[in-house]
């Protein structure tokens, strides 16, 4: 496969190599914030506040939809005011999604044959709350995959626990999980990246890896000496994290624990008065535009999603004796996830120069020689042929002067 077109003054190829067999990061999503089976009677009462203080929004659209009275209509209502020393990222830690084995995850297989468990997954947190990745460098070194198919990759049997959801109609409507394939460099953004996955179904997450090579100024619009302060790598997630926090910084003197920095948290009523306001004002566009230009080297895995029922009628018997559940049960809360790779190639997108100085006076000559018949040679003829028209007129004078002299000395004589 090879394509090329041009566009702003550079060329764009795109061409199928052999993969160099490295497995992105994995990122497993629980569409329910917090466990209410972990809440207290009095956390209960509020809890909607909190799931509404921490929306999902996408960052990439425009939000204004923010109550400037949230934080009295949750103390009005609930009777309740945290102390200024609440910490969402622990009271998240605590009472958000846990991922434990034989519990959340009944089964993990990677490769085909090595048995994982919830321990190969590292936590990490998002606007959803503990999310948890697989593949990440802080448990081991990246793996590695040569075989392509479903069954050669991450498979995993998920149970999503609909009895301990306590979202309201302020946080997640949907029940399942969200699946987010990415580069090993790169923040997980997941408002506006991902796959969700519903119970009862058999999902096949067939990657694809893609690179792209991009050009400084003039020809293109990377910075290779763009860096970031709290990521190793440039990526245009980690940009927008760090923006929004040092803004959120400025601004509220403090930052959401989701965001990277080394400003304190903030409290619940800075989220209230101050963090959603802030967040509404950015996306309308009143701090300017998003100051991250693309990368010069940067890798996605695009995927493509499939679906089966799961687990079918007569699978659902066994696994109703198997795990004491009923039939019904599973096919509102199991859900079973094939990750793999579809084939061993990826797809490498270049820019390139649209023309070299060489190419510009090669272009010049052709046109010249094309359109105006002023080749160099040409040239040169032109050149050859008024020199020796030159010549000629200049000795049909000299030979005309020593004629007028003959004839004059003739005239004399006489």
């Amino acid at each position: 496969m090879h394509v090329a077109y041009t566009t702003s003054g550079f060329l764009f190829k795109a061409n199928l190599i052999d993969l160099d067999k490295c497995w992105p990061i994995v990122l497993l999503i629980s569409l329910r914030m917090y466990r209410k089976s972990a809440l207290t009677d009095e956390e209960v009462r509020y809890v909607g506040y909190l799931t509404q203080s921490q929306s999902t929004r996408d960052y990439d659209t425009t939000y204004s939809m923010y109550d400037d009275n949230m934080y009295d209509d949750f103390v009005n209502s609930t009777g309740l005011s945290y102390p200024d020393e609440f910490d969402f990222a622990a009271f998240t830690r605590r009472v958000g999604y846990q991922f434990t084995m034989h519990d959340d995850l009944l089964h993990c297989v990677w490769k085909g044959g090595q048995l994982c468990t919830s321990d190969d997954f590292v936590h990490v947190f998002t606007r959803y709350g503990n999310c948890y990745t697989f593949n990440a460098p802080a448990k081991h070194q990246y793996l590695t995959q040569d075989h392509v198919g479903a069954g050669n990759g991450l498979v995993m049997f998920l149970n999503v626990k609909q009895e301990e959801y306590t979202e309201t109609a302020f946080g997640n409507y949907a029940a399942g999980l969200k699946i987010y394939v990415h580069n090993k460099d790169e923040p997980p953004l997941i408002e506006s990246q991902g796959h969700a996955i519903t119970p009862g179904t058999l999902s096949y997450v067939d990657i694809t890896q893609h690179r792209s090579l991009n050009l400084p100024p003039k020809w293109g619009q990377c910075n290779p000496s763009q860096q970031l302060e709290f990521y190793d790598s440039y990526t245009i997630p980690g940009c927008l994290l760090e923006w929004y926090s040092k803004i959120m910084t400025s601004v509220c003197g403090c930052r959401p624990f989701i965001y990277p920095g080394r400003a304190r948290h903030c409290t619940l009523w800075e989220t209230f008065e101050c963090v959603q306001p802030t967040e509404a004002a950015i996306q309308s566009g009143e701090y300017g535009d998003m100051p991250c230009p693309v990368p010069c080297n940067h890798t996605t895995y695009p995927t493509t999603m499939s679906y089966a029922n799961f687990p079918s009628k007569s699978v659902a018997s066994s696994m109703a004796q198997l795990f004491n559940i009923s039939a019904e049960y599973a096919s509102e809360n199991y859900v079973a996830v094939d990750i793999f790779y579809g084939r061993m190639s990826y797809q490498l997108s270049k820019q390139t120069y649209a023309m070299t100085a060489s190419a510009l006076v090669s272009d010049i000559g052709g046109q010249m020689g094309l359109f105006l018949g002023a080749s160099v040679i040409t040239l040169m003829e032109i050149a050859e042929y008024i020199g020796n028209k030159m010549k000629h007129l200049f000795c049909f004078k000299k030979k005309k002067t020593r004629a007028n002299n003959s004839s004059n000395a003739i005239h004399t004589e006489q």
